[in-house]
């Protein structure tokens, strides 16, 4: 597993140091219990959906863990993601920051790294699927220059 610092970040909100990391394996990462968490807040809010959808041994993850204290503390961010080389893009599975950190600019900083990593990688676009209930993660990608391009529509038979 490949596990790579890739810079810090200093909020003027709570005064806190926020270190961000990649790595190439999502499964082996720290980040990983906070992702499931994620995933589970997610569904239990009616903002995602009652399915698995990554696959840990194609997935990627960016995650965010708080240094404030000089030691690593636990993830406070993550995103993961697939990069599909062959068609030249990342695709977003999903992002979550934790509650206590919220409205401190994670995903932005998080978002600079995508795009960082996208040019390195030679990647043209970035790419996801967000419910249409989650309004949070809407905003965010919204806040970063995601644009929405197809909207999928649904009718549940009962």
């Amino acid at each position: 597993m490949k596990t790579e610092r890739l810079g810090h970040y200093v909020s003027n909100k709570n005064e806190r140091t926020y270190v961000c990391f990649y790595s190439d394996h999502l499964a082996l990462s720290p980040a990983y219990p906070s992702f499931l968490h994620g995933v589970a807040e997610m569904v239990e809010s009616g903002a995602g959906y009652g399915m698995t959808f990554w696959k840990d041994d194609e997935c990627q993850t960016m995650y965010v863990r708080d240094i404030t204290d000089g030691e690593p503390g636990p993830v406070v961010a993550s995103t993961v993601f697939r990069h599909v080389a062959e068609q030249s893009y990342i695709w977003i599975e999903m992002t979550s920051v934790n509650k206590d950190h919220r409205g401190q600019r994670l995903y932005q900083f998080m978002h600079e790294y995508y795009e960082a990593l996208a040019k390195r990688w030679g990647v043209k676009k970035l790419s996801g699927n967000v419910n249409v209930n989650n309004i949070a993660s809407v905003k965010q990608r919204e806040s970063v220059g995601f644009k929405t391009r197809l909207l999928v529509q649904d009718k549940i038979i009962k």
